[in-house]
């Protein structure tokens, strides 16, 4: 997601990070609930799902930006939810998500925004497309082991 949005850096990275940041407050909320829409199974396909998108049409779409944001932000919300404990350890263990990955996504979008501005030449396109296709190759692996565990089961 990181590297899509670098792509498009600044201009469209307040409307999607406040989707995501909404996203997974969301997503927290549901997960205190019981709710788990997917899990991790799908967390992979949607970040296989923006690593494919990124390295075919890497300027993309603002609507598309939003969906996926929105999407893995929930998810990621879900998957956070700690197991039963103390209320303290659950507020700053939530917390701790939430910060950890706004910050790993602003991290990314930033530094490859950063590199873009940096350096013009085509090179760098080229390899931030490639890198995006590794990330899409190296989920397509991770979801074929996690499917492989879960069928065992």
């Amino acid at each position: 997601m990181g590297v899509m949005l670098g792509l498009r850096w600044p201009k469209w990275f307040s409307v999607s990070w406040v989707t995501f940041a909404a996203a997974m407050l969301l997503g927290m909320g549901l997960g205190q609930f019981g709710v788990m829409p997917g899990g991790e199974p799908m967390l992979l396909l949607v970040a296989i799902l923006a690593a494919i998108l990124s390295a075919l049409y890497p300027t993309g779409f603002l609507t598309t930006f939003v969906i996926l944001l929105g999407v893995c932000g929930m998810l990621i919300g879900v998957l956070s939810i700690p197991d039963k404990g103390s209320l303290r350890a659950t507020i700053i263990t939530l917390l701790g998500s939430l910060v950890g990955s706004n910050l790993a996504l602003l991290y990314m979008a930033s530094g490859v925004g950063w590199l873009r501005e940096r350096f013009a030449q085509q090179w760098l396109r080229i390899g931030l497309r490639i890198i995006a296709a590794w990330m899409a190759a190296i989920g397509i692996l991770m979801l074929g082991m996690a499917w492989r565990s879960f069928s065992t089961i």
